[in-house]
């Protein structure tokens, strides 16, 4: 059987619970499974349990049904792009009786890099149609609307679903066929059941559990390890359709999640197949498609083969700033191995002849050493040299079309498949940790590309400490009078808060400043030290007075906190001294100081490392919030946070970058009496935080930035021209693409616009707003992890 208990063998012991395998559906195939009951079971109530891994997006899918002659049935479905890519029950059984149930928010189930777990609970004998379907993603019940298309709800009715007719999984409505991954396939004939019957959280995740009650009449267990073979006990055996193959069960799983090709990240007009594995591009374009997971440490080994005859393939890596319309290589942020004269490409030069050529049926090997930053290239186990070398930051597979003249046809293994989708017979090469399974043995110490083997965060739910130890979000409701805050799970020592529903301003407070001290960031005005506001920093949160800019009766509020590390120490390293409270393992610090009566000047941050964003404030007398970032055009070079314009270039706002101990500022921030002045520095922390930039698109299917975690909390501006801030998190409005924007420069509340999709491993924009998305527009950002990517589930 596919599940194992108590055994750490992919997850360094983070799950109690693993998976070992799980079975590719390719909708190009009419792949599916079927089955026939010998007798009926409980057709009014069932449970229906799987982790479901999507592939190609944006058409109706079935994932299970129960289906009858004349196009009746009762089906669980991937509905279209059209409806958001959401899920959907449906039961039919005559023309004249028609009911769905859908997921609202709305819900959009976008992520093709990690797992869901999808639990649906269906009970007929319940009286209301709000409460015969229940649908729980990732172990959280999402609101569901229903539709009486024909007919109208009827209690006690038999559902097709153990019925004596066929019983399908991964086609719908005799059509309409699933792309993508299935593991731990369950249904429970007789039986109401939750989530937590199939999984658990763990320190915020939600991770599987080996599902131990009864199966009922119908009820069956597939586990994927090979076979359609009923692990339940009851013998209900399935039938694979011949368009299912042995090498269709995968190494991939809930527990160790492979890396794919993305296709949120990639180019258009490319068609992926066989699990994301599989890449074909039509003519007269150059596209990149780009893996779903990246490198910054450790060692790695993939393989590429191509299945056409054009030989314009081009294989390598690519970095954050990649364009995917044109291929790697073709630009500073890649390197590319072409076949059809095995030249080496980079920044659109190439090195002629590098490597020998490639074409079908030769196995080209990539080993990234990313701890030292070297790219070594592979054909049939043959080094070809290597490509690159002390390369730093995070790089991605990639493969493309070095011509646009011919089509080209691609399969990639990340090591879950070394049959090339069935085009090669596996070999059965496995990695340094057995995990990955390879066509050539890979080279000394190198690994498959998996969340198994990506390295333990620092900060994370297998870690000492926690994602939400280190930052929270929290939601409240105003009363108007005095009210403790709880549920942020540390005692905050810098507290960002806003009404979602007024246009109160965003009121900022923190330890150094004193409880009884607020800042605006939509506004220049000096300290404000009006009572009544944040009263304490209490051990889960804080206390609140009556005043209307934290607390006003009804207002719904959000607060975003961060710990820092209490009251502050001296520090000594600028050329004046400051205060700092620093949470060096977080890469947060606040620094008060006073500024001199003249002249640039330097204080200490008090970090470990340089900083990627420092957010400056003098608070004494009016003057705007000055913001540097690591990706504006220099060290010189600042952002308002108080406003809306571009990047200004202007060495007496900030002198410089700041270093490993200090940050420069310059004579602007200085007065003819000294100034009291607060600061807010950030820098990127592996799979916690990050520090990025991007180029906008102007489309719905927008720029997809890479993270290596799954954001909690995202702050975004655009800076060659003029935009608002924005900021949106995962803890308010609904799930994807529902993630409303408040704007940090003005008092207004919280919008309405769909903005982004928040993912496994960072987010998608799916607006036209210029503020976040222009065509050709430059953004710089900051944010923050909910989950790492080695961990998170699918969003």
């Amino acid at each position: 059987m596919a599940i194992i208990n108590g055994v750490a063998k992919s997850g360094g012991g983070f799950y109690p619970t693993e998976i070992e395998q799980s079975l590719r559906f390719n909708d190009d195939d009419s792949a599916y499974l079927s089955w026939t009951p010998a007798s009926a079971g409980d057709r009014k109530t069932w449970t229906f349990s799987t982790w479901v891994k999507r592939g190609n997006l944006g058409t109706l899918q079935g994932i299970f049904e129960g289906y009858s002659a004349g196009s009746f049935f009762t089906g669980i479905r991937f509905l279209s792009a059209g409806s958001t890519d959401g899920i959907f029950i449906q039961d039919i059984s005559s023309s004249s009786y028609n009911l769905g149930w859908e997921a609202t928010n709305p819900i959009s189930l976008r992520d093709t890099s990690a797992w869901y777990h999808i639990v649906v609970k269906y009970d007929t004998t319940e009286a209301s149609s709000a409460n015969c379907v229940q649908i729980y993603i990732n172990g959280v019940e999402l609101a569901v609307s229903f539709t009486a298309f024909a007919g109208a709800y009827v209690q006690n009715r038999d559902s097709f679903v153990n019925a004596t007719n066929s019983q399908r999984i991964g086609t719908f409505n005799g059509a309409n066929y699933l792309d993508g991954y299935l593991a731990e396939t369950i249904l429970v004939d007789g039986q109401v059941l939750t989530p937590d019957n199939f999984g658990e959280f763990k320190n915020g995740v939600w991770i599987p559990k080996e599902y131990t009650g009864s199966y009922g009449t119908n009820g069956f267990y597939l586990a994927f390890d090979g076979d359609v073979t009923d692990s339940s006990g009851n013998g209900n055996d399935w039938t694979a359709s011949p368009s299912i193959a042995s090498t269709d069960y995968m190494l991939d799983s809930p527990t160790n999640n492979f890396a794919t090709l993305n296709p949120l990240a990639s180019g258009a007009s490319i068609v992926f197949l066989e699990g994301n594995l599989r890449s074909t591009q039509t003519t007269s374009l150059f596209r990149t498609a780009v893996s779903s997971q990246g490198m910054s440490t450790g060692k790695y080994y993939w393989e590429c083969t191509p299945l056409s005859g054009s030989n314009r393939e081009v294989y390598g890596i690519v970095t954050d700033g990649f364009s995917n319309t044109s291929y790697p290589g073709s630009d500073v942020y890649g390197y590319g191995y072409a076949g059809t004269n095995g030249s080496l490409y980079n920044n659109g030069l190439l090195t002629s002849s590098w490597g020998a050529t490639f074409t079908v049926g030769d196995i080209i090997g990539f080993l990234y050493d990313a701890d030292a930053g070297d790219l070594t290239i592979y054909k049939n186990n043959v080094s070809q040299g290597t490509a690159a070398t002390g390369l730093t930051g995070t790089w991605y597979p990639a493969i493309g079309d070095i011509s646009s003249a011919f089509a080209t046809d691609t399969v990639i293994n990340f090591g879950q498949d070394s049959s090339f989708a069935g085009n090669l017979t596996p070999q059965g090469n496995t990695d340094a940790n057995g995990i990955g399974d390879f066509y050539y043995a890979p080279p000394a110490g190198a690994l498959a590309l998996c969340t198994a083997n990506l390295p333990e965060p620092v900060i994370g739910p297998n870690s000492d400490t926690l994602s939400d130890e280190n930052f929270n979000t929290v939601l409240y409701t105003g009363n108007g009078a005095t009210q403790s805050i709880t549920g942020v799970g540390f005692q905050p020592d810098f507290v960002w808060g806003k009404s979602r529903s007024n246009t109160y301003s965003h009121a900022v407070s923190d330890v150094l400043r004193g409880v009884n001290t607020t800042l605006f960031t939509n506004l220049t005005i000096a300290d404000d030290t009006t009572t009544g506001r944040l009263t304490s920093f209490d051990s889960d949160g804080f206390s609140l007075g009556s005043d209307t800019q934290y607390n006003a009766s009804g207002d719904s509020y959000v607060a975003w906190n961060w710990k820092a590390n209490g009251a502050g120490v001296s520090n000594t390293d600028g050329s004046i001294t400051s205060t700092v409270s620093a949470n060096v393992d977080a890469g947060f610090s606040i620094a008060s100081l006073t500024t001199p009566t003249s002249g640039s000047f330097t204080f200490g941050h008090g970090l470990e490392k340089t900083p990627d964003m420092v957010i400056f404030k003098r608070r004494s007398n009016t003057s705007s919030w000055g913001v540097w970032h690591k990706d504006l055009s220099g060290g010189t070079y600042y952002v308002l946070l108080d406003g809306t314009t571009a990047e200004v270039n202007d060495s007496t706002v900030f002198n410089g970058a700041p270093t490993s101990s200090v940050v420069s500022l310059g004579s602007s921030w200085s007065a003819s009496g000294a100034q009291t002045a607060i600061a807010y520095c950030f820098h990127s922390v592996s799979q916690f935080s990050k520090a990025f930039s991007y180029t906008g698109n102007g489309s719905t299917d927008g720029s997809l930035v890479f993270l290596d975690f799954q954001p909690a909390w995202i702050l975004l501006k655009r800076t060659d021209s003029t935009g608002n801030w924005t900021i949106i998190d995962t803890e308010r409005e609904g799930y994807n693409v529902d993630n409303d924007p408040l704007y940090p420069n003005l008092s207004n509340a919280e919008g309405t616009t769909n903005l982004a999709d928040i993912l496994s491993n960072g987010f998608k924009l799916r607006t036209t707003d210029a503020s976040v998305n222009a065509s050709g527009g430059t953004y710089i950002g900051f944010a923050i992890a909910k989950n790492p990517l080695k961990y998170s589930n699918a969003r």
